[in-house]
């Protein structure tokens, strides 16, 4: 959830009443108002909207723990991301380029596809809704020979076997 702090605790001096706020509580999204420990709060950018702070914490660090927590990734290694232009997907097309690895989005359509590279990926793989075939489109994608392939939408990978962490 993103919001603004309307009141602190005693013991709470890191925070102030009309601080903007990203906090990541795994119950009470849809309240109006919710009491959480200061611990979980996290402050936001001035340029950031509500809404891309509720949605940041979720994606970007699953991202980052699939990637560089789990997976390791670093610089010049190869990274197939399924479901590219989709939240998680994004923060880790995103993810992966801020640590220098070279980034292949596969995603469901050419405007998937221009998405992905326009938040950086280097290749983008636009696959059929069946499995992935020779049907599928390439787009600059003959390095595709990824080191790592985080699975944000299925099924468990070796990179990212944990779902409940």
């Amino acid at each position: 959830i993103a919001g603004t702090v309307s009141s602190i605790g005693p013991q709470v001096d890191a925070l102030q009443p009309g601080d903007r706020v990203m906090v990541r509580t795994g119950w009470g999204g849809l309240a109006t108002r919710v009491a959480v420990a200061a611990a979980r709060c996290t402050m936001m950018p001035p340029a950031m909207s509500f809404a891309e702070g509720a949605s940041f914490l979720f994606t970007y660090s699953t991202a980052w723990h699939a990637l560089l927590q789990r997976g390791q990734v670093g610089p010049g290694e190869a990274v197939l991301v399924l479901g590219a232009a989709g939240g998680t997907g994004a923060a880790a097309v995103e993810s992966a380029k801020a640590v220098g690895a070279r980034v292949i989005a596969a995603v469901s359509s050419e405007a998937k596809a221009a998405f992905a590279r326009s938040i950086g990926a280097d290749a983008t793989i636009v696959y059929p809704l069946a499995p992935l075939s020779a049907r599928s489109t390439r787009t600059d994608a003959a390095a595709c020979s990824p080191t790592a392939m985080p699975d944000f939408l299925a099924a468990p990978s070796a990179i990212f076997d944990s779902a409940a962490w």
